[in-house]
């Protein structure tokens, strides 16, 4: 494969073009460059283009030979790169020592969107061989390097046969070239080189941006920052893995800027969800290992996750979670207990699922089970690029946005694992799929024998790339090996099997708001209480110069009543204190089944031993479920 700046040593372009090919005239398509440090001429080969880069276009486009088409032609890596309204000259030679692997398919695919195409047309300067004279201005803000301007290139088209006469066939004395008028007409002068380009400016800032980006992102996908020793990461790219990210990035681009294309803006939303803290070129591979990187098909997988991140978006990905629950996140995350504690020994965040506390019931007495959907998408939107930029700060070498998930099915039970859980399951893998391969690897440890089946189900609609990075373990010692592998032992939560806080206590840490002081601990428990009268109960302490808030949420149709009774420490009994007695707890909203709270006691003090009783309306037909959260400060 050739070197887009220099012969290569096949003596051939990367598709196999002979350097000394003429064209249907005759001239041969080859320049010599001047190299500015050695003087020394070098010869540029321009690869061959693709004949669809544009639809309808004039160009030549002949089976892979060179392009010579004064009209609408394109030569990628030059120096010279020249279009019927100016002449730009621009220094490569930098940034194409890295762009050497990549075909010229893949480059001029990045260039479709040009509205005027550049010209490279080898003739013979009208100066003959007057040396050289090159002026430079800045360049935009976007690139450090100056655009020049060669008095050579002025002079380009100067070459062009002047119009026949049609009745003689003879060239018409006197009338100038179409591009001497064109010349003519707009007065290009050295002394002015901004006149150049004042006209079409933006078309011409375009042309270079766009070939300027594509070298870049083909550096970066080479060369990246820190590489990875991994397959399918930059640095660590296949010839066709570059070729489909290179022709990847430039369908996004050409998505988001053709009007054609019905929200194909969002496309690129979705692929840099995470450009806070994720380079291009890993969000690029992301996407394409999801599928292999067969760019049709990840842009199937786009298509098939559009509607629904369209609709989020449409809420702005939920940002006040707690007004959409209606219930404190802390609370919510108590009956699904989901916590992002710490980083693994290489860095990558660190996720914990206690699948054996997971309660639909008691996510039910708080919001409804869409919630749990709108949960994710704020995690994965908001959330998710915090942690990573954490991680980031810990290890400035840290550029996977990818975390380690931990599920605990200790305590799991058949009951739990009905369709109404495998249904969460299905909403949080679908909004899962529009942030493919952030899955690093996810240990599934404690799984009880029953789990085997369950696990089958599970399997079957998660994606293929995802469910071989689970890792089952349902030996307890071989699974408590494996996590002191990934995590230090400290570090890991005590229902985790490790020596570091619970998940629970993390909860109640983070559940602090406005700078406040977080609860010492919190109580947490899902009341049953049966239908036509039946009781419920909740035994619990406290200790002196404790104090404790009581709250109880449900989705009750009728209600229930709730009486408190305080036990002194060390008597029986019969010595019992009522500290609250048949509190109503209804709902205000008649005929609504939605979720509604309570406040039972806002300040309860006092040492002793508690006893909470909770009893239903004398008309319920039905098991009624109460959750009782009782925050305990010092």
């Amino acid at each position: 494969m050739s070197c887009l700046c220099g012969p290569s040593k096949s003596k051939q372009n990367d598709t196999g073009v002979s350097p000394n090919a003429t064209n249907k005239g005759g001239s041969k398509n080859v320049t010599f460059l001047k190299d500015e440090d050695d003087q020394t001429a070098t010869e540029f080969i321009p690869p061959a283009v693709p004949r669809d880069l544009f639809a309808g276009g004039g160009g030549n486009f002949n089976g892979g030979e060179e392009v010579l088409d004064i009209r609408e032609s394109l030569v990628e890596g030059g120096r010279e790169v020249e279009n019927r309204d100016s002449q730009v000259f621009f220094d490569a030679r930098e940034s194409t020592a890295d762009f050497k692997s990549v075909t010229s398919s893949a480059l001029f695919h990045d260039a479709r969107s040009v509205t005027s195409s550049a010209v490279f047309h080898d003739t013979q300067s009208a100066q003959g061989d007057e040396e050289r004279k090159e002026v430079s201005f800045p360049e935009s803000t976007e690139s450090n390097q100056g655009t020049k301007l060669s008095a050579d290139a002025l002079s380009k088209h100067d070459r062009e046969d002047p119009p026949q006469n049609p009745n003689s066939g003879t060239a018409v004395r006197g009338m100038p070239t179409r591009a001497q008028s064109y010349r003519q007409g707009r007065r290009h002068s050295l002394d002015a080189p901004g006149s150049l380009l004042k006209k079409r400016q933006s078309i011409r800032q375009k042309s270079v941006r766009m070939i300027r980006n594509s070298i870049n992102i083909v550096t970066h996908l080479r060369k990246p920052r820190v590489k990875i020793e991994e397959n399918g990461y930059p640095g660590n790219l296949t010839q066709k893995q570059l070729d489909a990210c290179v022709e990847f990035r430039a369908a996004l681009r050409e998505r988001a800027s053709n009007p054609s294309y019905k929200d194909g803006d969002v496309y690129s939303d979705m692929v840099f969800a995470f450009s806070e803290v994720e380079e291009e070129a890993y969000s690029i591979c992301r996407f394409l290992r999801a599928r292999d990187f067969d760019v049709k098909k990840t842009f199937e997988m786009l298509d098939g996750t559009l509607e629904i991140w369209k609709e989020a978006s449409k809420h702005n990905f939920y940002p006040d979670l707690e007004n959409e629950m209606g219930c404190p996140t802390s609370v919510f995350l108590s009956q699904y207990p989901n916590v992002y504690q710490g980083n693994s020994t290489l860095g990558f965040p660190m996720n914990y699922f206690h699948a054996g506390k997971f309660s639909a019931d008691g996510v039910n007495t708080l919001t409804t089970m869409d919630a749990l959907e709108k949960y994710i998408w704020k995690t994965l939107k908001y959330d998710l690029p915090e942690i990573f930029k954490n991680a980031t700060e810990m290890n400035p070498d840290f550029v996977r946005c990818e975390i380690i998930t931990v599920a605990n099915l200790e305590g799991l039970t058949r009951a739990q694992l009905g369709s109404e859980s495998i249904d969460i399951l299905k909403k949080a893998s679908s909004v899962g799929d529009c942030f493919p391969e952030i899955l690093h690897k996810a240990v599934v440890i404690n799984a009880p024998s029953f789990f085997a089946v369950t696990w089958r189900i599970i399997r079957a609609f998660l994606d293929k790339n995802t469910s071989m990075k689970i890792e089952l373990y349902s030996n307890k010692k071989k699974g408590q090996k494996r996590l002191t592998e990934l995590i230090d032992e400290n570090s890991l939560p005590s229902d985790f099997d490790g020596m570091g806080p619970s998940t629970q206590e993390i909860l109640c840490k983070n559940s602090a708001k406005n700078g406040e002081a977080p609860p010492k601990r919190r109580i947490v428990e899902l009341v049953s209480v049966k239908r036509g009268g039946g009781e419920g109960t909740l035994a619990f302490d406290l200790k002196p110069n404790e104090k404790m808030k009581l709250q109880v949420f449900t989705r009750s149709e009728l209600g229930g009543h709730f009486s408190l009774y305080r036990f002194p420490e060390g008597l029986k009994s019969s010595n019992m204190t009522p500290v609250l007695e048949d509190f109503s707890v209804a709902r205000s909203n008649n005929g609504e089944m939605t979720p509604f709270s309570a406040d039972l006691v806002d300040d309860l003090t006092g040492a002793g031993e508690y006893t909470l009783v909770g009893k239903s309306e004398v008309k319920s037909k039905a098991t009624e479920y109460f959750l009782v959260i009782g925050d305990v400060y010092e």
